[in-house]
């Protein structure tokens, strides 16, 4: 879904389906992210799902988007989910929030990568999320955050430790 602010986009989670084989129909507004990429990959991003955008009628709303109820700022316009694609976002928490369905937003939300190893209907569920907000206390930094990266931790650069130097008199100004 997307703001009126180029590069900022609201982001929904799925509402599980009662049979696990099926794929998601309903999303519910989770968070608005508009940082985090560079220009190229915003670009790519853009051409990717240019094609796909439609005008979000307030009148007649999406059946599949579910947003908080009297919601002042409606998007511009929206993709439905199974032409859209998954974000990868890194926050530094879950917060209470009354303008997402949810009834939650994340802290500092940024995107982290594009994952186009994942189909869209293997996003975030409401359920997985509301997990991820209880096992962590809204908090997502630190080893309970990281514990769920597939990658290697990247490491600490040390820091360099310059000795002062004392200033000294070069020898042949120096007395006998």
């Amino acid at each position: 879904v997307r703001d009126t602010t180029p590069g900022r986009y609201r982001y929904a989670v799925a509402v599980p389906q009662k049979n696990p084989d099926e794929k998601p129909s309903v999303f519910h507004s989770f968070c608005r992210v508009g940082s985090g990429y560079s220009r190229k990959e915003l670009f790519e991003f853009n051409q990717k799902l240019g094609p796909h955008w439609q005008m979000y009628k307030k009148s007649k709303p999406p059946a599949w988007l579910v947003l908080a109820p009297g919601e002042k700022q409606r998007p511009d316009a929206c993709i439905h989910p199974s032409n859209s694609a998954i974000l990868q976002i890194k926050a530094a928490e879950i917060t209470a929030s009354d303008q997402f369905k949810t009834g939650c937003t994340l802290r500092f939300p940024r995107v982290e990568k594009i994952r186009t190893d994942k189909a869209w209907h293997e996003c975030m569920t409401t359920d997985e999320m509301e997990e991820l907000r209880q096992k962590s206390s809204g908090k997502l930094t630190g080893q309970l955050a990281d514990a769920g990266d597939e990658e290697e931790p990247t490491k600490k650069r040390r820091k360099i430790v310059r000795k002062a130097v004392r200033p000294t008199v070069m020898s042949q100004f120096k007395g006998v």
